[in-house]
Order: structure tokens, then C-alpha cells, then sequence
């Protein structure tokens, strides 16, 4: 899932969740990681054409929330 968030730090600002949530990228097994990490790039991209910036940034964060999201 791609979701728009609650706060736009930055024009386009949005996150990647996995369906079903996982708890970090490491319990998906590699094919799943592989769909992932494509799909980051995928979302990557379309903001690429969807914004004005030149380059995108990708955070995975293993933060407060204890489910993988990007």
C-alpha cells in the first residue's frame, strides 16, 4: 500500500506498507523483498514524474512503529 501522509514535510511525501505487515524487511522471505524493494522504486519513479524533484530519498525505518514501512 502507498499511502499519502498526514504531514507533507515535502511535496509528495508518502509511505510503503507490505500487505500482509511485516515486522522488518529481513522476516520477508526473498521473493517478497524482492516485490518490496521494486515497489519502492516503482512509487519512486512515479514521483519522479509527478513532482518537480530531481532525486528521491527512500528511509526504512525500524522506529516506534514496529511494522516495515518505507
Amino acid at each position: 500500500w502507498v499511502v499519502l501522509a498526514d504531514t507533507q514535510p515535502h511535496q509528495g511525501y508518502c509511505l510503503l506498507l507490505p500487505d500482509p505487515v511485516a515486522p522488518d524487511l529481513n522476516s520477508l522471505d526473498e521473493n517478497q523483498r524482492v516485490q518490496y524493494l521494486l515497489d519502492s522504486t516503482r512509487v519512486g519513479d512515479a514521483l519522479l514524474k509527478t513532482t518537480d524533484a530531481y532525486r528521491i530519498n527512500y528511509e526504512t525505518w525500524g522506529n516506534l512503529d514496529p511494522a516495515l514501512h518505507t
